[in-house]
């Protein structure tokens, strides 16, 4: 226990004003929050192991306050903290200073004068633990077995009547007159005082409550009447509302066809229920879980469709495209046709907006004849989303998962999780955890929902994951999915998707027919190259939305008649300006400009790197907001260069006598990515030869500082994006070559790819 410094100044707190309901003693652990408006704990500087002083209230008697230590410090939130301290010593305040928007004072410790002695004492403390305990009997619940224990066993007078003091329902004003009190026999007095006081309220309090009891003994034996009633209608088979429901719940159980642990789950609550009143909350809540249990499917499925032509069919006639995922779909089909024992199967596709992902979950669902129900997880934070809350909280439901198979109604449905890249995660728990373990085909057959408490078989079901970045998916779920790329699609591929998909639709939507309205191939053609950008296709379904929606308003208004036809010329007048506009610098023949290719969430895109090079003292300058790996990137083809300065001929001090300014244009974009460095080192070097690249070429790849080129991602997006800006010639790491070889004939048609190991490769290509 540390004394009191006399000449110290300690950080003062008022009781009243935060610890209105506590009531603090030495030895006893109390805390108080304090907010920065109140308090500003955060320039006080207080720390764990520093001591404040705690002031009564204005009192002028000689004890004032109590000597704490602080024990720990909690930060609630950015401006509220918990103090919890542990008062060691009585105090007076000696001087007290504002400081700093809060105050500090210099105290001193406490004498306490008039200790009773010998037997007068000892009488004291029996008198004072006979009407504590009396006083605990009363107050029952609110004081503990260990303070009753305490009471018995403290000998020293003054802790004994601070320890009564802390749980009587006394008057704080009351309190506060003994703690303030240092005459020890005077303290005791006034103190028997307060407790005489309270005793006798509570005696009176007793002898009116049974009197009351006395008065309502009457209805007590109608009500005992009434229950007895109850039971000989149930014996004579005289029906009441509660039996009823309890008969009902008790059939649908029996139909319901659960697992033998959920049976005799339901049947248990189902007596527990039997024994409650039926208006009591607790009824309620497990009327709502046994109306979960009996409605979630357990055993019930849709008969598979094994036909893999009649699969094949369906998948072309709703998607264009897309080899590879419908493969994958048709070999799950042949195994579940020749295996009994297949394992759900986890899919994850990943690509950029508007490709299809969802859409062909729900192709996969009808070629395989089963249900579909899907849930977004974008922006999911809380655990109990996916496991679901305890059913002791008010207002606890299952999780999503539950939810959606009550939803399938069959336990094999293709369930989609949307977004699992955009998952969430904070105090309220990791929702990519709790999908560990419905993701895991050899943990999923007991799927444990916080709710239902029993275990569920997710074995059959065929889970669909969507992403559209791959590296934001935490690696451990990552592992148990099954990644299939939707890379975005061709020119071409938009312009078929549009004919057989887009405009039906479309029309449909409008109130048109096809005898209304044509647009015309080469329009179509146009739409795709000049109105769109993206990798998927919502933007091409929007400028033929407004097409549509403009002929509709024509047709509604009388304006025009006949068959409205939509040519390459017309375009302008529907649907504006083309907004894409081709990058200025991409085929511009100067030293110093060089085409890279970018991957993003959105899909691929040709970005264009710019180095000037002046002269200067050695300075580089990064803009186009260039995020921290592609200023990496520069750096080291600045260093690069300078290693291989003498072998490529360029002056060995540039880096000393030239400033060098890299570049990548539309500036208010933020750019980041690992595979600019070929790109980066091949600009620098083309501005300090003064030599210009081939036209057509885009390159992406990353390098060492030895300029060994590495693999990159992305490969089918950038391939993508070359295509549509009209790039001839793609240079790619080596390490990519079986990468490339896996893409469809189609993305690899009118481009030649060349494959370099080293950076000598490229501007051997680049500067013949």
């Amino acid at each position: 226990m540390k004394s009191v410094n006399p000449k110290k100044l300690y950080v003062l707190i008022d009781y009243d004003q935060f610890m209105e309901s506590d009531i603090i003693i030495p030895g006893k652990i109390g805390s108080f929050v304090v907010g920065e408006d109140d308090f500003p704990f955060k320039a006080s500087g207080l720390k764990e192991n520093d001591y404040i002083a705690i002031k009564y209230s204005s009192s002028n008697r000689p004890v004032s306050g109590l000597f704490c230590r602080i024990i720990n410090i909690d930060i609630i939130g950015g401006n509220t903290a918990k103090i919890a301290f542990y008062p060691e010593n009585y105090i007076e305040f000696t001087k007290i200073i504002d400081y700093n928007h809060y105050k500090k004072a210099r105290v001193k410790q406490i004498e306490f004068t008039n200790y009773p002695e010998g037997k007068h004492a000892e009488a004291l403390k029996e008198i004072l633990r006979e009407k504590a305990l009396i006083m605990i009997k009363y107050l029952k619940r609110d004081v503990s077995s260990e303070v009753r224990l305490s009471v018995m066993n403290e000998n020293n007078i003054l802790a004994l009547s601070d320890m009564i003091l802390s749980f009587i329902p006394a008057d704080r004003r009351d309190i506060k007159s003994v703690l303030s009190n240092t005459d020890i026999e005077e303290r005791i007095n006034l103190l028997l005082k307060i407790m005489e006081e309270k005793l006798s309220v509570y005696e009176e309090k007793e002898r009116i409550s049974q009197l009351v009891k006395s008065n309502v003994s009457d209805n007590q034996k109608k009500y005992f009447l009434n229950e007895q009633l109850k039971v000989i209608k149930k014996e004579l088979g005289y029906s009441t509302g509660v039996i009823d429901e309890n008969r009902d719940l008790k059939e649908k159980i029996y139909k319901a066809n659960m697992s033998e642990e959920a049976n005799d789950k339901a049947m248990y609550e189902l007596k527990r229920l039997a024994a409650m009143n039926p208006s009591s909350p607790e009824a309620t809540v497990i009327r709502n879980y046994l109306d979960w249990l009996i409605n979630v499917p357990w055993y019930e499925k849709t008969e598979d469709n094994l036909n893999i032509a009649l699969a094949d069919e369906i998948l072309d006639k709703n998607h264009y495209g897309l080899k590879k995922i419908k493969e994958r779909v048709l070999e799950y089909l042949a195994v579940l046709k020749l295996s009994d024992n297949v394992r759900g199967q986890i899919l994850c596709f990943v690509g950029p907006p508007g490709v299809g992902k969802t859409s062909l979950g729900r192709s996969i669902a009808q070629s395989m004849n089963r249900g579909f129900v899907r849930i977004s997880l974008g922006g999911v934070r809380d655990e109990a989303e996916i496991r679901g809350h305890r059913k002791t909280y008010i207002g606890s439901m299952p999780g999503k998962i539950i939810q959606m198979m009550r939803r399938s109604e069959v336990v094999n449905p293709v369930f989609m999780l949307d977004e699992v890249d955009k998952l969430g995660s904070d105090f309220r728990g990791d929702p990519s955890s709790a999908l560990l373990e419905v993701l895991d085909p050899q943990l999923n057959n007991a799927f444990m929902d916080h709710y239902l408490e029993v275990e569920y078989d997710l074995s059959n079901v065929l889970f669909i994951c969507t992403a559209n970045i791959i590296h934001t998916i935490p690696p451990a779920l990552r592992d148990r999915m099954e990644i299939i790329n939707l890379p975005g699609y061709l020119e071409y591929e938009k312009y078929n998707i549009a004919k057989r998909f887009l405009i039906p639709k479309s029309l449909s939507q409008s109130g048109l027919k096809s005898a209304d309205v044509k647009i015309h191939n080469a329009s179509l053609k146009a739409i795709v190259k000049n109105y769109t950008m993206e990798a998927g296709v919502r933007n091409l379904e929007k400028q033929i939305n407004k097409i549509h929606r403009k002929v509709a308003k024509k047709k509604a208004m009388g304006v025009g008649k006949g068959k409205f036809s939509i040519s390459k010329k017309q375009l302008s007048k529907y649907l504006g300006p083309p907004p894409r506009k081709e990058n200025q610098l991409r085929n511009k023949k100067m030293p110093g400009i060089v085409n890279g290719l970018a991957w993003t969430s959105f899909g691929g895109n040709v970005m264009t790197v710019e180095v000037l090079v002046l002269p200067g003292t050695g300075k580089m300058h990064l803009t186009g907001q260039l995020g921290d790996v592609l200023k990496e990137s520069a750096r080291a083809a600045v260093s690069y260069l300078r290693k291989y300065a003498d072998k490529y001929s360029i002056e060995e001090d540039f880096y000393r006598t030239k400033d060098i300014h890299i570049h990548i244009p539309e500036g208010a974009i933020p750019k980041e990515g690992p595979s600019a460095g070929i790109t980066i080192v091949t600009a620098l070097y083309s501005a300090l030869k003064g030599k210009s690249v081939k036209r057509n070429f885009a390159m992406t790849g990353e390098i060492t500082l030895k300029g060994i080129v590495l693999p990159i991602g992305g490969l089918a997006e950038k391939i993508v994006a070359a295509q549509s800006a009209g790039m001839e010639n793609v240079i790619i790491p080596f390490d990519n070559k079986p990468d490339f070889n896996e893409l469809s004939k189609e993305a690899k048609k009118n481009i030649n790819v060349h494959f370099i190991k080293n950076v000598d490769d490229a501007f051997k290509l680049l500067f013949k």
